[in-house]
């Protein structure tokens, strides 16, 4: 996540399960950091409701020096993301219209 976002608020947080912060800069873009900080390995499935905008990447925090592949969140209707949250930070980027 480049340097220029600064913390805007918390979305979701559901303690020993799962949180979704968001983070926005200048310009018209908005990034979701969504993990399950739990520490016991466990990931789940779920739709992201009210989007802040149109999805425009999506990528997962490397946990290694070999980074993985590119992460698909495969945008359900315009206003939902259908996402696999685990301990890895996912990072939903968002363009507002």
């Amino acid at each position: 996540m480049p340097g220029d976002y600064r913390f805007q608020n918390t979305v979701t947080n559901e303690p020993g399960r799962w949180r979704v912060q968001a983070y926005r800069n200048e310009s018209n873009k908005i990034i979701w950091a969504v993990w399950s900080p739990t520490g016991h390995g466990s990931a789940f499935t779920t739709t992201l409701g009210n989007i802040p905008g149109r999805r425009v990447d999506a990528q997962h925090m490397p946990l290694t020096a070999d980074p993985s592949t590119p992460t698909g969140a495969p945008q359900v209707m315009a206003s939902k993301v259908k996402v696999q949250v685990d301990e890895s930070p996912l990072y939903l980027v968002f363009e507002k219209p």
